[in-house]
């Protein structure tokens, strides 16, 4: 999966850690921690690295979970997932994108669930679904687009009940699900 014109994580402007206070290494990977201070709170920062070296994972724990930012790198080094966590419950904004770095979908999350606006994009930039969830259900169905902006039909999902249509990429649909109270039936 690697190829030859990506650069090593040693390689890239990355700035290291001040102080590495533990570092496990495996057969197939290296973790980093250190120790540091934000916002007046100890917090501890993790680098998670693949068996050639590879950026793929960083964030901050607290009490041995997740709390606070956290990304997933492509083996290519560009961003994949940005995303929060609290207490290893997500929150908060996450993005996801593709490796060519264009966005692929933004949503929040409230108390650990999906929870307003969702949009999922195109590799080539366009919109692709706009959706709306509640409490962790898909609550509502925007817009749907072929990747070359056409509008589709979104089906009648409102409040939780009625159908979905899910396209592929080329705009040809691929289901009809079918929605009561937020959940697929």
């Amino acid at each position: 999966n690697y190829c030859g014109n990506e650069t090593p994580i040693s390689a890239r402007d990355h700035k290291p850690y001040n102080k590495i206070i533990e570092n496990y290494e495996g057969h197939n990977l290296r973790i980093e921690f250190a120790d540091t201070i934000k916002g007046g709170e100890p917090v501890r920062l993790l680098k998670h690295y693949d068996k050639k070296g590879w950026l793929i994972e960083q964030g901050e724990i607290k009490n041995g979970k997740y709390d606070g930012e956290v990304q997933w790198f492509y083996p290519s080094g560009g961003l994949k997932i940005s995303c929060y966590y609290n207490d290893s419950i997500p929150y908060g904004n996450w993005k996801e994108y593709y490796q060519n770095e264009t966005l692929k979908a933004e949503y929040s999350y409230e108390n650990g669930k999906l929870s307003g606006p969702y949009k999922y994009f195109h590799a080539n930039g366009q919109l692709w679904t706009e959706r709306v969830y509640n409490d962790g259900k898909l609550w509502m169905v925007n817009s749907n687009y072929d990747k070359s902006g056409n509008t589709l039909n979104k089906g009648t999902l409102k409040n939780g009940s009625g159908t979905l249509k899910v396209y592929d990429d080329e705009g040809i649909l691929l289901e009809i699900r079918i929605y009561k109270n937020g959940n697929v039936q």
